[in-house]
């Protein structure tokens, strides 16, 4: 198994009397898009900005591509590139001369220009005035700009935040082919569930400062629960017979409802018209992501 290119252990970060991230264990694996989720305040960009050696944690430890960031900070950080808030750029130059700048400042030769406008698809504007961009490419502009000297971790903090849906379906498929093109991982952070279910291969959810769940798209699926609604008359009758075979039944308003019940909808529908149950529902139904998130933070999901 290879060495996560990010683990933190215990991480703690305290501003005063106020505890904005709590023990927390990150785990990003290689080559994975790891989507750090959570409602805005939750902690992500502290998170992220003790990640990048912005800021010091009050307790705990940080490896980065197995290392401890802390000892090996400037090693480390010349290998990460990263986009936190807004993207920073002179609106009076053009995409070019940014990133000329930018290969100045971090002594990179220029040739480096061509290959991250190419990642970006953004060759063909090269010579127009980023005051002229819009919001999506400056923020692929903002990515373009990370990306400088190859970096082996990208980290993006609300990279879709307040764009359109064009903007957004952009940067969505420039994230989705990134670790293949370009063999690297990428920590996402985001407040929209909707976007982290498309991108990310796994997710980190945090909530008050606390990591509340870690793992794939998959295994938070399965936290949800599933349910089959039917109506049948006679229901008392339908009710007792799904009992006699070992299933539990309860109503709600005019249904019957089996919970989380390894159950074959078509068997059910067949063994109650079998013993002469009319059935007129009968539908599955399962937990959205967004309704497990909104249940693991505390939120009461829409019925």
């Amino acid at each position: 198994m290879s060495t996560p290119v990010i683990q933190t252990h215990q991480l703690c970060k305290s501003f005063g009397s106020f505890q904005a991230v709590h023990n927390l264990n990150l785990t990003v694996k290689a080559g994975h898009i790891y989507g750090f989720l959570g409602p805005n305040g939750a902690g992500k960009s502290t998170t992220i900005r003790m990640l990048l050696g912005l800021i010091r944690p009050t307790a705990g430890h940080i490896e980065i591509f197995g290392t401890s960031l802390q000892s090996n900070r400037i090693p480390i950080l010349r290998q990460i590139g990263s986009m936190v808030e807004a993207p920073s750029y002179y609106g009076h130059l053009t995409a070019n001369e940014n990133l000329q700048v930018s290969c100045k400042l971090l002594g990179l030769p220029q040739t480096e220009i061509d290959r991250v406008l190419e990642i970006v698809r953004l060759i063909s504007s090269r010579h127009k005035l980023v005051k002229a961009f819009s919001l999506g490419m400056k923020q692929r502009l903002g990515i373009a700009q990370a990306l400088l000297g190859s970096p082996k971790l990208l980290i993006l903090d609300e990279p879709t935040n307040g764009l359109d849906p064009a903007g957004i379906h952009e940067i969505r498929a420039l994230i989705q082919r990134l670790p293949q093109e370009s063999d690297i991982t990428i920590l996402l952070s985001s407040h929209l569930l909707s976007e982290m279910e498309l991108m990310a291969s796994d997710l980190g959810i945090i909530h008050q400062g606390r990591l509340i769940f870690q793992g794939s798209i998959q295994s938070l699926r399965d936290k949800g629960k599933s349910e089959l609604r039917l109506k049948a008359y006679p229901s008392e009758k339908a009710t007792r017979l799904l009992e006699e075979i070992g299933l539990r039944t309860w109503l709600r308003n005019d249904q019957i409802i089996l919970q989380n019940q390894q159950i074959d909808p078509a068997s059910i529908n067949q063994f109650l018209i079998h013993h002469h149950i009319e059935v007129s529902h009968l539908s599955q139904y399962h937990d959205s992501l967004e309704d497990i998130f909104l249940t693991l933070t505390g939120k009461e999901p829409q019925p």
